[in-house]
């Protein structure tokens, strides 16, 4: 039942959801350490696992591919950024049994081209400890909130609407907005927000809203051209945080607001692995 996550991303999401999958292993008692990929055939060798859980690489799975094939035990890769980063899961295929994306539409591919491996789309999650509804303070409030970066199709919605949101209150974090036209006397934070900071921001917003990626917006690693279906880690853990959202760029927009327990019990990063791993490290 041991576990040996491996990461590369020492910021940003990645490794927010690396930090929540630990502690969800931790509390399902499993036996779990972490080590970085460039220290991963160390770490294996002195803790033995069951699994080695590969946590959203990207491209520096490349590198450290002929150590991954000497690993003893089980190899899973986990990956938050399908079907953007596709490429490199469709290319690692051949070397790891276990995957899980987070897209659906990409573990549909996944399986048809290799039927026989355990391909799993697992969604996003949330962490109730962290994603959560809170008291806050008058600095985290707005009428509406974003967090995300610049995107073409972010940038162009927030353009088509600067009349309509000209006499709210407006946050916008992230990089990629100076100078958005309209937007001059709202504030905009020309920064990275990460928990707890982002959970207040969404806890002080009477609307946030949930752009999505969309495919056109950067050069990708999709050349099958698959296209994004699942929603994004925000989605989650705004609704963990009871909060109204708006969803866009998965379908018809949508107005989403449920109980936050909901989330809490069915929707938890500790639930993800109950329904998912649990189950291949007892085969």
């Amino acid at each position: 039942m041991k576990t040996l996550i491996v990461y590369s991303e020492v910021s940003g999401f990645a490794i927010q959801i690396k930090n929540h999958i630990f502690s969800a292993l931790k509390e399902l008692s499993v036996e779990t350490k972490e080590c970085y990929i460039e220290q991963v055939s160390q770490a294996s060798e002195a803790f033995q696992p069951t699994m080695h859980l590969f946590l959203h690489h990207g491209r520096k799975l490349y590198e450290h591919l002929d150590q991954i094939k000497q690993l003893k035990g089980h190899k899973m890769l986990w990956t938050m950024e399908d079907p953007y980063e596709s490429d490199v899961t469709f290319d690692m295929l051949p070397h790891f049994y276990y995957i899980f994306t987070s897209d659906e539409n990409t573990s549909f591919a996944l399986k048809k081209a290799e039927p026989d491996h355990k391909i799993f789309f697992v969604p996003h999650a949330c962490n109730p400890k962290v994603h959560k509804p809170m008291d806050i303070t008058y600095e985290y409030r707005s009428d509406i909130c974003f967090i995300g970066n610049a995107f073409p199709s972010r940038l162009k919605w927030f353009q088509e609407h600067a009349k309509e949101y000209k006499n709210k209150k407006v946050t916008i974090i992230g990089v990629g907005y100076r100078g958005l036209d309209g937007y001059q006397h709202q504030r905009i934070i020309h920064d990275h927000v990460h928990d707890p900071d982002a959970q207040r921001y969404i806890n002080g917003a009477t609307l946030v809203l949930n752009l999505h990626r969309q495919n056109e917006d950067l050069d990708m690693a999709n050349k099958r051209n698959i296209v994004a279906s699942s929603f994004n880690n925000r989605y989650y853990e705004t609704w963990a945080c009871g909060r109204p959202q708006l969803v866009i760029g998965r379908g018809n927009q949508f107005y989403w607001k449920e109980k936050y327990r909901t989330a809490h019990k069915f929707h938890s990063y500790k639930q993800r692995l109950v329904d998912y791993y649990i189950p291949l490290l007892n085969l």
